[in-house]
């Protein structure tokens, strides 16, 4: 969702807020997310809400988020 909204729909450079169980930590080895292919700041995650920031080059439309922690992907 979108960072300042809570709602659903993004742009390029916005910051993004994701909600779910398992999401790393900020500081831990196996924490990372991408955008298609490129990786993405990790601004905050606690484990179960994760701050991060599209891009301000990605293109319109959908994409591939990618989000890998010690638990998974």
């Amino acid at each position: 969702v979108n960072g300042a909204t809570f709602q659903p729909g993004f742009a390029p450079g916005v910051i993004l807020t994701l909600f779910g169980a398992g999401l790393p930590r900020a500081n831990a080895p196996a924490a990372a997310v991408q955008w298609n292919g490129e990786d993405l700041p990790i601004f905050f995650s606690n484990g179960f809400q994760l701050n991060t920031a599209l891009p301000p080059n990605a293109a319109p439309g959908p994409g591939v988020l990618r989000v890998a922690s010690a638990f998974g992907e």
